[in-house]
């Protein structure tokens, strides 16, 4: 019982130290966490990436677009390669505009690529 109360406690304090020092998770341990099975951590980890347009996310996205079975995730995993701007994304991308079985996500793909073009 004290192990685990160690455990515990040495768990929180390593929390506090990261916030305390604004600590980032590297981006490839979010690239890891993209085969995790929680959906959370999952989309979670591809809007950082995302969001700090991480280039070595560019291909770990593009693979789990094809095989990503929650409609959200694929719409938010198109918003991330679309946020990064890597153009070996939009192939994919348009696969996904046409053969998505999800309407939503065929529509919304389809402005990502349009924006995409623009840029």
């Amino acid at each position: 019982m004290k192990s685990v109360i160690l455990i515990l406690t040495l768990n929180l304090l390593f929390a506090f130290i990261c916030l305390a020092e604004d600590y980032q998770v590297p981006d490839s341990t979010l690239v890891h966490y993209l085969e995790h099975k929680n959906d959370g951590l999952r989309s979670s980890a591809v809007q950082l990436l995302g969001e700090r347009k991480s280039n070595i996310a560019v291909e770990p996205l593009i693979q789990l677009l094809t095989t990503e079975k929650h409609a959200g995730i694929r719409i938010i995993i198109s918003l991330a390669l679309w946020k990064i701007g890597d153009a070996k994304a939009l192939p994919v991308l348009q696969n996904l505009a046409k053969e998505d079985k999800d309407n939503m996500v065929r529509k919304v793909v389809k402005s990502i690529i349009t924006r995409m073009q623009k840029k």
